[in-house]
């Protein structure tokens, strides 16, 4: 009777015919196999070689060779009679040192019979063909000390400076395993002297003190630490922080709480790509956990700052935080701790619509969705190219692209459009496949257009100051932030006030997210009521 284990590969091979399942390093499919011809004989012992000697794993997985389907054909295998234990002394007898096999047939009387060689390699060996096996004309098939494996879905032979790599990384693989134990003990030492010892009395001393002030010195004192050591005094000065993360919904004056923020700073493993382009290798397992725990202290002071304290600035210096980490999973694309960290911050936003005790919290939200959404933007503009040009670089094709978006959206005259584009400060373009689809612009000077729009809003500004302007998005692109994007690289070419005016209130969410400020009051244009946006 099958075990369950059996039965459970029975359906993993099922379903590996069914959607014709390409080879790969683990798996190899034949239509049949005769032994009896030498030549045959011979790429099945190699098939087995390279199953067994599979690269780069540890523990070795097993392998399977299939018997009976190949490129989508099937051969019912129950006329063969093939046999395990004739499968087993061939191999037994070829292969150096012998490798684990079983043989299963799976099949019904509606089904053909399929056949299973499962190889189950040790991590530790390398297998070799022991013995010479030759044709029928005396042509040698196989050598002895001959080894062959697989890249992908072919086996290949391997040569003598990969055979020596594969027992380099055994060996290596075997020292990792018999030293595990005392590194273990090592790191237990590391953890209970020195450095790591020296927080643990930083930690007894904060757990023994409620003097805010006391507390603020002695969280300073974790930054030297937080900055230069290892994991294990890296997770110390953590243990160190949450004294005074448990306590918050109780108390936590705003110094003490910076104190604690540049801590967390510290910790963060920012490495050479910082905040504004991915970190050019896998972030480790190790910072991972340590990212981990810096979300759950982050997420202590914002619950403590939205349900209990209504502190602002507390909420606000939490809203950074999560910036930082945000947008540190967002552009690393460390998914999971993405998701805890906006899990966490939507759950603080939340809180911070609940009316406790007659108040809710409405400013303390509005900072976190900041956060949240700024932050995000790593993930704007995706498959999007958005750069500035120099106006005179535009073409006339390129006009015309930019005239018939412009065209499309109904919030800009397209014939001053026509006029000025060229003659703009700054100019940036939004292209998907090298087409034009969004564009923007900051205006060239316009002293007398400048004083018609103070008049109009009631706002006295320098009639010197640039607009911002000619925002526009092909309706089929709207959707994926890009007028963030296009905003966003203007003002990174731009220093100085500027000021905008628009109707949309999309724009307007734009415009305010980059730190513009409605003023004055509103006035008929040529369709819409305009609101004035300054950027001093």
């Amino acid at each position: 009777m099958p075990t369950s284990a059996q039965t459970d590969l029975e359906s993993q091979v099922r379903l590996w015919l069914k959607k014709n399942r390409k080879e790969n390093t683990r798996l190899e499919f034949k239509l049949r196999i005769d032994v009896s011809i030498p030549e045959i004989k011979a790429e099945f012992i190699k098939d087995v070689l390279s199953l067994a000697n599979s690269e780069g794993e540890r523990p070795r997985a097993e392998g399977h060779l299939v018997i009976g389907f190949k490129n989508g054909k099937h051969l019912d295998v129950r006329d063969a009679h093939y046999d395990g234990a004739t499968f087993g002394q061939i191999l037994d007898s070829y292969i150096y040192p012998p490798v684990n096999v079983a043989y299963e047939e799976y099949g019904h009387k509606s089904q053909p019979r399929i056949g299973v060689l499962i190889v189950k390699p040790d991590p530790g060996t390398l297998y070799v063909v022991n013995k010479k096996l030759s044709g029928d004309k005396g042509q040698a098939l196989l050598l002895p000390g001959q080894c062959w494996g697989r890249k992908s879905d072919r086996k290949v032979e391997l040569t003598g400076e990969a055979i020596h790599a594969r027992l380099l990384d055994i060996f290596e693989g075997r020292v990792e395993e018999k030293t595990q134990p005392l590194r273990q003990r090592i790191a237990k030492l590391e953890s209970e002297s020195g450095a790591a010892l020296q927080v643990k009395q930083i930690r007894f001393e904060m757990e023994a003190s409620r003097d805010a002030k006391a507390l603020e010195s002695l969280v300073d004192k974790l930054i030297p630490y937080a900055q230069e050591f290892d994991h294990i005094v890296k997770n110390e000065v953590l243990d160190a922080v949450m004294v005074v993360s448990g306590r918050a919904q109780q108390s936590l004056p705003i110094a003490l709480a910076r104190s604690v923020d540049d801590v967390l700073g510290a910790l963060m493993p920012v490495g050479c790509g910082g905040m504004w382009r991915p970190g050019g290798e896998e972030i480790p397992p190790e910072d991972c956990r340590l990212l981990g725990r810096i979300g759950h202290i982050t997420f202590e002071l914002g619950w403590a700052a939205c349900r209990y304290l209504h502190d602002l600035e507390l909420a606000e210096l939490v809203a950074q935080r999560y910036w930082v980490l945000i947008r540190y999973a967002t552009l690393n694309e460390l998914k999971h701790l993405q998701s805890e960290y906006l899990r966490d911050a939507r759950e603080c936003q939340r809180i911070c619509l609940e009316d406790r005790e007659g108040n809710a919290f409405s400013e303390g939200r509005k900072k976190l969705d900041w956060a949240m959404t700024n932050a995000l933007d790593a993930f704007e503009c995706e498959g999007y190219e958005v750069r500035a040009i120099s106006p005179k670089e535009l073409t006339p094709s390129d006009l015309s692209a930019c005239i018939a978006i412009i065209k499309t959206g109904e919030a800009v005259d397209w014939k001053s459009a026509k006029g000025e584009l060229h003659r703009a400060s700054a100019l940036v373009l939004a292209r998907k496949a090298k087409q034009i689809v969004g564009l923007g612009a900051i205006k060239r000077e316009r002293r007398e257009y400048a004083a018609g729009i103070a008049e109009n809003s009631g706002v006295e500004f320098p009639p010197e100051t640039l607009e911002l302007g000619y925002v526009a998005v092909s309706p089929e692109h709207r959707g994926h932030h890009l007028s963030h994007c296009i905003v966003r690289t203007l003002l990174g070419h731009h220093t100085g006030r500027l000021f905008a005016t628009t109707y949309s209130p999309y724009m307007k969410d734009t415009l305010k997210r980059f730190g513009f400020v409605n003023k004055g009051k509103e006035w008929k244009g040529r369709k819409h009521m305009l609101s004035f946006w300054d950027k001093e």
